[in-house]
């Protein structure tokens, strides 16, 4: 396990009913509860309170004297989550899919996002110009533009940067990226067809597990 990047997914395509998002919201810490229930759009609170339980469910793959815990999960000044100083941590969500990433002893970020028609031209001060340039050149925009942005955002917010600092200059045409002084691999994840998920990881490589999160309570009432 230490050497390992575990990844959850879920792919939670009905909204739960009242009776489970209670059920659900009821295993987590208050202070995350208000957290979530602060948010009006109900897909975005179950993606929300469902990368939270799957979080939860994470911790107990690594060792219990290690003391990991949801009551110490907090934020730093770019919204990234954080347990440990020893276990790095990473969340997103898009659409019905959410995926949480988890590592001992390494920087990890984790981005998906789902296939669908965007202004992406809107975007062109975000990318490199040989990555303009090969998004034009496309003959499946949408999809390179989610690629190249799943990656960005994958690297940007394993080295915890996030993506507001300069986002174009995260060029990751390649699959080894030097970024603040560390190097970091980009390894795509086949997870629905749907969906453009790439993960982003500290030297030295190490391999991937990845596993279909299901809650453990009835979803249907």
């Amino acid at each position: 396990m230490q050497r390992e990047i575990l990844v959850y997914y879920a792919l939670e395509k009905e909204l739960w009913t009242r009776e489970t998002y209670a059920t659900a919201l009821a295993l987590l810490p208050p202070v995350l509860t208000e957290r979530i229930t602060a948010y009006q759009d109900e897909r975005d609170k179950q993606n929300r309170l469902c990368s939270k339980l799957m979080l939860q469910d994470m911790l107990s793959e690594f060792p219990s004297g290690m003391n990991l815990s949801l009551n110490n999960l907090h934020y730093t000044h770019s919204g990234r989550p954080k347990l440990s100083s020893d276990l790095d941590i990473n969340i997103s969500h898009s659409g019905n899919l959410v995926v949480c990433i988890a590592a001992l002893h390494k920087k990890v970020g984790i981005d998906t996002e789902e296939i669908k028609p965007c202004a992406w031209k809107d975007y062109e001060t975000y990318f490199q110009p040989e990555e303009w340039d090969q998004l034009l050149r496309s003959s499946s925009p949408y999809s390179d533009f989610y690629t190249l942005w799943t990656r960005k955002e994958a690297l940007l917010k394993a080295t915890g940067q996030g993506i507001f600092t300069d986002f174009s200059a995260s060029g990751n045409l390649s699959a080894k990226n030097r970024n603040a002084k560390e190097e970091y691999f980009i390894q795509k994840l086949e997870i629905d067809p749907a969906y453009i998920t790439h993960l982003a990881a500290s030297f030295p490589a190490a391999p991937v597990r990845l596993k279909h999160w299901k809650p453990g309570f009835a979803t249907i009432g």
